[in-house]
């Protein structure tokens, strides 16, 4: 599902030294030539890249066409990654002629031996070694000088696509099921002059996916040829008796290269299926399913945020535009403190939330809020944020929290509030502990003068602030709302943060048995962490000198499971 560092391109020249220093320069022979890769401009940590994963790499003369006479450098010349994911060539054949003539590259995955005419077939009819199917290109590296160290990006990009079918039965099916995708073309030819795939052929018997099975939900995948139209494609499964029929136009009007189709389908008898679809990017390296589409203790993913276009996606997202927020804290909140970014240290695409110290009307302070209100929201299931922290020293106030659906026409706090991340807090202040003190809550109540809240504080054994990112995890069900940090990490841990809304005795189960919506923002002061007050601005140490003022935090990405039973719901864009 992200996560590399940027394509270098290292080049190193060997110098041939004159005999004669006085009448004849210096001369450079030959550069080699090595890269880092990523995949849609997301960087991949290097364990990913394993030792099969070798790439084909031609070098021409910038702006020549490939195949062109003398045009070639180097002719598919095959790179392997070794322990710290750099991509490097024998070095005889991954040289450059030196000299200031300069050259592009045209890479591809996976590696094969022999390349007629510039262009590779493309058969999809057995899914059983996907990795194999795969097929990455890149051509981003273009008007490199030969004659000078270089730093770049070899950027790859998958021009294929893929569907994923989570499927659920009302009943156990004995027997095994068969997956196929009807009236799709299932051969091609790809062309490494243009990147781009002509001569499709369609075979009578469709594509059969890759199944497996986990605790009672079936798993299919298909690498598949993108489509234009999906009007006459539909999937068909079958076991012993029983078939059902998915026509893919009643979900998307396309199949987009480089993008990941994930199809939730729930099978009931003598019943049409009930489908749900996510689209996401295909940033993962060739291989089989990813984890972050696989089940999580009989959880499936419903709904992901991965922050991977260019701007936020108002679809899912409403920015606040706020002059004068409560809780006494000091900043305003502003739609330029919001933004779709790179972490730096990562690569990653992230969703980017800073706090500045500047003036703003009578503020001395602007940051960012945003919410998901009337666009998405969930009742019961699981929701993961994986998340990077400013530090927050003294004043900077990070949150990740939900609030009731019904919240444009029940106020606060009887749309009812769930806490997930709160850092800052007055008393991590005065313990020294703010880097590793988290708040988590849950408020309620008819009206302010009734509010209810059960919270609890937790001091980590390790810094959450330590310049990585961790994954803060809410798992919500008729019964509980329990929260955990870095469930990837130490998936056999106990909650920090468990409440029985069902049994509390002031009645919190009322409000916490309907959608919730998802809120991101970064305050500065307030009451939270003790700092208010116009007199106390000065006492605001997360932003200062050191960090140019300013501090954010970035949220990778945002996922939501469910177990698809009847009393769970999702709201989310069509």
């Amino acid at each position: 599902m992200k996560l590399q560092k940027a394509i270098s391109l290292c080049l190193t020249s060997l110098i041939l030294l004159s005999c004669s220093p006085a009448s004849v320069p210096e001369k450079p022979e030959n550069i080699a030539l090595s890269f880092r890769a990523t995949i849609a401009q997301q960087s991949i940590p290097e364990e990913q890249w394993q030792d099969s994963h070798a790439a084909g790499v031609y070098i021409k003369k910038a702006g020549a066409s490939l195949g062109a006479a003398a045009a070639e450098m180097a002719s598919n010349v095959k790179y392997l990654p070794s322990q710290d994911g750099v991509f490097a060539a024998d070095p005889s054949a991954s040289t450059l002629p030196a000299g200031e003539a300069r050259v592009d590259l045209i890479a591809y995955f996976p590696f094969r031996n022999n390349v007629e005419n510039y262009t590779l077939p493309v058969n999809l009819t057995d899914q059983s070694d996907q990795e194999a199917l795969d097929l990455l290109y890149s051509d981003n590296v273009q008007n490199v000088s030969a004659s000078s160290p270089t730093s770049l990006n070899l950027d790859f990009s998958h021009r294929l696509s893929k569907v994923i079918l989570q499927v659920r039965t009302e009943n156990e099916v004995p027997g095994p099921w068969e997956v196929k995708m009807e009236g799709i073309a299932d051969q091609a030819l790809f062309d490494l002059k243009s990147g781009t795939l002509t001569d499709k052929k369609y075979g009578a018997d469709g594509i059969h996916f890759k199944t497996s099975r986990s605790t009672g939900t079936l798993f299919a995948e298909a690498v598949l040829l993108p489509e234009e139209r999906t009007s006459s494609v539909f999937i068909r499964l079958t076991a012993g008796s029983e078939t059902h029929r998915i026509p893919l136009s009643d979900h998307t009007s396309g199949l987009e290269s480089g993008k990941v189709y994930i199809l939730s389908a729930s099978l009931e008898e003598n019943a049409p299926p009930k489908v749900s679809v996510i689209v996401r990017s295909w940033k993962e390296t060739p291989r089989d399913t990813p984890p972050s589409w696989e089940e999580k203790d009989g959880y499936r993913l419903v709904w992901e945020e991965p922050f991977s276009e260019t701007a936020l996606n108002e679809k899912i997202w409403n920015i606040e535009l706020v002059e004068n927020p409560q809780n006494n804290e000091f900043q305003a909140y502003k739609k330029e403190n919001i933004r779709i970014g790179k972490e730096p240290l990562s690569g990653n695409s992230c969703l980017i939330v800073t706090a500045r110290k500047e003036s703003h009307g009578n503020r001395h302070f602007t940051s960012g809020r945003l919410n998901t209100l009337k666009k998405v929201a969930f009742r019961y299931g699981r929701i993961d944020a994986r998340i990077k922290l400013p530090k927050t020293a003294n004043g900077l106030w990070p949150a990740f929290w939900m609030k009731g659906n019904d919240n444009d026409v029940a106020s606060w706090p009887s749309c009812g509030e769930i806490d997930i991340l709160e850092m800052g807090n007055s008393s991590g202040i005065a313990a020294g502990t703010q880097d590793r003190y988290l708040g988590a809550a849950c408020h309620w109540g008819p009206n302010t003068a009734g509010l209810r809240s059960e919270s609890h504080k937790t001091t980590f054994p390790y810094s959450l602030q330590d310049g990585e990112f961790h994954l803060y995890t809410l798992i919500w069900d008729k019964d509980f709302i329990s929260m955990y940090v870095d469930l990837d990490r130490f998936p056999d841990q106990a909650p920090h943060y468990r409440f029985n809304h069902r049994t509390n005795a002031q009645n919190a189960v009322t409000y916490f048995n309907k959608e919730f919506y998802i809120l991101l923002n970064l305050a500065v002061g307030g009451s939270y962490t003790g700092i208010t007050g116009s007199a106390n601005i000065d006492q605001i140490t997360g932003l200062n000198e050191g960090n140019n003022q300013e501090a954010s935090m970035y949220v990778d990405y945002i996922r939501v499971y469910q177990k698809g039973e009847s009393n769970e719901k999702l709201i989310r864009p069509q």
